[in-house]
């Protein structure tokens, strides 16, 4: 049931079992996965039923390295961040728990095992394993030898949650939604949660049995810092609270030439087999990742193609995501021109897709080699409160992205080790980055994000090491718990939101099974 405002809503609705602040994607999923499991929910959002990122230059401000994703990557509104991206999950490697800097405190498999669970809910049919994919997409058998491998990253149809959800918010009287309602505050009963105070000059109070507090990387630091300052709370000293502030490193580290490029189509289209959508990507492989140090960084590489007809086609699926969301028009300026020029290619590209199921890439500009790095944790990277007062009565968020620049020889081995392999298959040739190559600490410093904030209040075994425990319940608290990014100890080479997702499903199963 959505309700357009807290004035609106029903005073005789009975107290909730859980109340989720943000209606974004890890509050939305673990919303309709506690009624799964039994909970009566009630979810607070602090935007309205169309989602943007205007608000974002007024809730933060930075003040170490650019980080675009600090304001172009952050939705208020009905679906948050999900209006935005483009529903890509990619899991974790079991190496990424095992840094010794960071390390998880929980077993890879608790976010391993939940995986196939989240994309049967996401609407996903279970997807083949990655030999099956490289043998149907590119005649590719296992090489024991080889130190890299393809693997393959997962499409939703259906990106924005608040479209994915719909019914569930429209329908669902066991799940309740309330929009306008910026959460400004708690009242405590010793080490429980005993209200929500909504609104920044008139409070209206919200009560429910546990509280999930489910907003981005950057706004869940910025709420956890805030409550703090306006009063005594169990997380005021933690000296993990708004350290370890991550973010993927990525940028061109070779440009390609091609030997067999209809090897290369048939090994890195995109395409769809078994009813999902899949986009293949080189890695090491598990055993190499053995060989190498613990704690060096994750790595993953795509290929980016440059051509007229790609720029056009991203932009009108930007302008479908804006229109879709409203979450910007500016993208639609863009549609006729666009849509002209990608009319003349449309023949091959449909015909590819009808007889191969694969969507056709054009690269007649460039053909390049695109690195995700994660990014080693720095306690220096960090989010704390600026001076200025938002609109919504908190103080901004000041966002200090700190890169430690110790990720550059792993950077090389990776795309040498890509380049070797790609040379040996017989599809082409690797020329790195002269940086790259150089080991050059420019290279790094040429890098930007790619808007998967995480880190700022990480899980930990106790509070001397982390904020949150390993049910992501906050440290000294009876009945608070955070559900973002900001818990992950580290942020592998991967997208965030999947393994989010797998975290918000184990922590729907942990209070549908402890519930009041």
């Amino acid at each position: 049931m959505l309700v357009q405002s807290p004035s609106e809503l029903d005073p005789s609705v009975p107290e909730p079992d859980l109340l989720v602040v943000g209606a974004g994607t890890a509050g939305l999923y673990l919303a309709t996965r506690a009624r799964h499991f039994g909970m009566t929910v009630m979810v607070l959002e602090s935007g309205t039923a169309i989602a943007h990122t205007g608000d974002a230059q007024d809730t933060a401000e930075a003040a170490g390295r650019a980080h675009r994703g600090t304001f172009e990557a952050r939705a208020r509104g009905l679906g948050g961040t999900s209006t935005l991206w483009g529903g890509q999950l990619c899991a974790f490697d079991d190496a990424d728990f095992q840094r010794s800097y960071a390390p998880w405190p929980i077993d890879q498999i608790e976010i391993r095992s939940r995986e196939r669970l989240v994309m049967e809910a996401l609407g996903l049919p279970a997807p083949a394993d990655d030999a099956t994919f490289r043998l149907r997409l590119g005649d590719e058998h296992a090489d024991p030898e080889a130190i890299v491998e393809r693997f393959f990253t997962y499409w939703l149809p259906q990106p924005n949650f608040a479209q994915l959800f719909r019914k569930a918010i429209q329908e669902d009287q066991g799940l309740i939604v309330v929009l306008n309602a910026p959460v400004t505050g708690l009242g405590w009963d010793g080490a429980r949660v005993r209200e929500v105070e909504v609104g920044a000059s008139i409070a209206r109070r919200f009560f429910g049995h546990t509280v999930v507090l489910a907003p981005g990387t950057i706004a869940a630091t910025r709420m956890l810092l805030a409550f703090a300052q306006r009063g005594p709370t169990a997380w005021a000293r933690n000296p993990s609270l708004g350290r370890g502030f991550q973010d993927h490193l990525a940028g061109r580290a070779a440009t390609v030439t091609l030997s067999d490029e209809a090897l290369f189509r048939r090994r890195f289209e995109n395409g769809k087999l078994g009813g999902v959508k899949v986009q293949p990507k080189i890695r090491l492989t598990p055993a190499e990742r053995i060989r190498q140090p613990v704690d060096w960084p994750g790595m993953s590489g795509y290929f980016v193609f440059g051509s007229d007809f790609s720029e056009h086609l991203g932009h009108l699926k930007r302008a479908a995501r804006a229109f879709g969301s409203a979450a910007t028009l500016s993208a639609l300026a863009e549609v006729p021109s666009s849509m002209a020029a990608v009319g003349r290619s449309l023949g091959p590209f449909i015909w590819r897709y009808v007889t191969k199921r694969r969507i056709m890439a054009f690269f007649d500009k460039s053909l390049e080699f695109q690195l995700q790095a994660e990014q080693i944790p720095s306690m220096e990277s960090r989010i704390d409160l600026g001076s200025r007062i938002a609109a919504d009565g908190l103080p901004s968020a000041r966002v200090k992205w700190q890169v430690d620049g110790g990720e550059l020889v792993a950077m090389r081995h990776f795309v040498r080790a890509a380049g070797q392999w790609f040379q040996r298959e017989g599809m082409g040739h690797f020329a790195l980055d002269a940086a790259l190559e150089a080991l050059d600490p420019s290279f790094i410093e040429g890098l930007v994000d790619t808007n998967h904030a995480c880190g700022g209040a990480r899980m930990g075994r106790s509070a001397a090491d982390g904020v949150v425990d390993t049910n992501l319940k906050l440290f000294g608290t009876e009945n608070l718990y955070l559900a973002s990014a900001a818990v992950y100890p580290s942020s592998s080479h991967a997208n965030c939101t999947f393994t989010l997702l797998c975290l918000a499903h184990r922590l729907a199963e942990h209070l549908g099974k402890h519930r009041q």
